[in-house]
């Protein structure tokens, strides 16, 4: 394998740059990033004085934890990326560019991985990030990672440290998806004397990062950051600090930006976001996203485990009127497990198997099912979107003859209802992905960690395997193409949509660039105008 291209490139095997449009594309040829498709919104910034200013209120849906790898949530993703840094990171383009890894050298069989740690990086303590801090960092994420939907960490066989600037990485064997692995929110870096030791939710209690923020209280669901002053990027961040208000309900996030009593919101809900746009005090940044929104389909037991009627139930949905009642059609419809514009589709649209309900209906009967189907589905509480979709679902799959009792359920007895009890379908997002096999591998595989319904197929698994190893991106397409083109016969998920993202802020907040989700990036660039002081008329 010759070594990859640098900086603002593919880091595997055949670079590419990212268009506007490339959040969801991945980079072209092999996918190395995940979210956004354009930047809506984000204005000009007028010359300011490069002095500190501004502390703004940024609204989160949760109150975050403060270890990536032991917390799941999102919210505990985006802080970590304004107190630490990862080994590489993905830029507002989407291209993979270097973090607290500057530069780096594949080997020619593919087996060793050299990176050269940043020789200026600091952490908040004022200590110097060493190759040795990096080594036990990565050592621990590969150590808390679960075999199963792991993806490159449980292919790493060795981490070390071989000098005072470099860090070795040994494989079982070629893995092109590695370097995008390592942009993750959740791979970061931190002294390495914290690297085994228990993290708490104090700030004396927290590593010190590399980031451009640093946490200095936490009281009240609030979490005030004040910037780090020996960052790397010099003069950055603009602001002075941040305070990190986590709510308890959803609602309220965006009417506290519209009255002013938040500066910025993370992750709008999308059902407000065509009020917020018709809004010309508040900026909105993201647009179209390759999280995917699907159904589970429970393969152990009950009448899905024909394929033929979950062909028939896929084929009995209105995708674009679920978009609209889940998100307010602020995303596109799914026909396939990859978006259009993503470079493993290359712009081809998928046809929707559609059936009209009497259709539906009728050959059911045809197959044996005289009175119907009758199923039960299951979703997580939590996201109003999922709620909404799957009460639409119910509406929909009744005039077809499937009759579905909803169960909406809290996360804990969720995941113990779909592991113990039975279940036809389960109303589910996926993660945003940096690569496809982030997507494929935890719903597909035979392993993998989201394939809930245990759909087992040796080819599926044995081409999502070969993915990972293969160089060329039009192959590498091609194989993921055939992996959906299976998934779409064998029907073991039901693709619904694609949502899109979006943050909120102020227009007095900005240039607000909007990064692959899940990121705080654009926290260490913006600005915050001083309100306006000027005497009315």
């Amino acid at each position: 394998m010759s070594d990859p291209p640098k900086e603002n490139a593919n880091l595997t095997a055949a670079g590419g740059r990212f268009s506007r449009r490339s959040f969801v594309a991945g980079v072209a040829g092999v996918a190395c990033a995940a979210g956004l498709g354009r930047i809506a919104g984000g204005r000009e910034s007028t010359p300011q004085s490069t002095a500190p200013y501004g502390v703004p209120i940024v609204s989160l849906s949760g109150m975050p934890g403060f270890d990536p790898m032991r917390d799941p949530a999102m919210e505990t993703a985006w802080l970590g990326t304004l107190t630490h840094e990862a080994a590489l990171r993905l830029d507002a383009s989407g291209s993979i560019r270097s973090g607290v890894v500057i530069d780096w050298n594949v080997s020619a069989d593919g087996l060793r991985v050299d990176l050269r740690v940043r020789p200026d990086a600091l952490f908040s303590d004022g200590m110097l990030v060493t190759a040795g801090d990096v080594a036990a960092s990565l050592e621990r994420c590969r150590s808390m990672a679960s075999n199963a939907g792991s993806g490159p960490w449980d292919r790493i066989t060795g981490i070390e440290a071989i000098d005072g600037g470099t860090v070795r990485l040994s494989l079982v064997g070629p893995d092109v998806t590695l370097m995008a692995s390592l942009t993750s929110a959740r791979a970061l870096i931190v002294p390495s004397r914290w690297a085994e030791r228990p993290w708490g939710d104090t700030p004396d209690q927290l590593p010190p990062g590399s980031g451009p923020f640093m946490v200095t209280s936490i009281e009240d669901r609030r979490i005030t950051l004040s910037r780090h002053p020996a960052y790397r990027q010099v003069g950055r961040p603009y602001l002075a600090g941040l305070v990190v208000a986590a709510s308890s309900e959803t609602l309220p996030r965006t009417t506290e930006l519209v009255t002013g009593a938040v500066d910025v919101v993370i992750d709008v809900p999308l059902l407000d976001i065509p009020t917020l746009r018709d809004d010309p005090n508040l900026t909105l940044a993201g647009g179209p996203a390759n999280r995917l929104c699907l159904l589970s389909v429970n393969l152990r037991a009950g009448p899905l485990r024909d394929r033929r009627p979950r062909a028939l139930i896929s084929s009995a949905i209105d995708r674009a009127a679920v978009l609209d009642a889940a998100v307010a059609s602020e995303g596109e419809p799914a026909t396939g497990l990859f978006p259009a514009v993503s470079w493993v589709q290359g712009g081809i649209e998928l046809e929707a198997a559609r059936r009209s309900p009497d259709d539906v209906r009728a050959e059911l009967s045809a197959d044996g099912h005289v009175a119907g189907l009758g199923l039960r589905l299951i979703a997580d509480e939590r996201d109003s979107s999922i709620a909404n979709a799957c009460v639409l679902l119910q509406e929909q799959l009744a005039r077809a003859g499937i009759a579905v009792t909803l169960d909406l359920l809290d996360t804990e007895r969720l995941a113990r209802v779909s592991r113990e009890e039975p279940w036809d379908l389960l109303a589910m997002y996926s993660d945003f992905w940096r690569d496809p096999d982030e997507l494929v591998r935890p719903l597909l595989h035979a392993r993998g960690q989201l394939n809930l319904g245990q759909y087992t197929s040796d080819r599926v698994s044995s081409l999502i395997d070969l993915a990972i190893t293969t160089r060329n991106p039009r192959q590498r397409a091609q194989l993921y193409r055939v992996i959906q083109q299976i998934a779409r016969t064998e029907v073991p998920l039901i693709p619904l949509f694609f949502p899109a993202y979006y943050d909120a802020m102020t227009t007095r907040i900005g240039p607000y660039d909007a990064y692959p989700p899940v990121s705080a990036l654009a926290m260490r660039q913006v600005r915050m105008e001083p309100p306006d002081q000027s005497p009315p008329g």
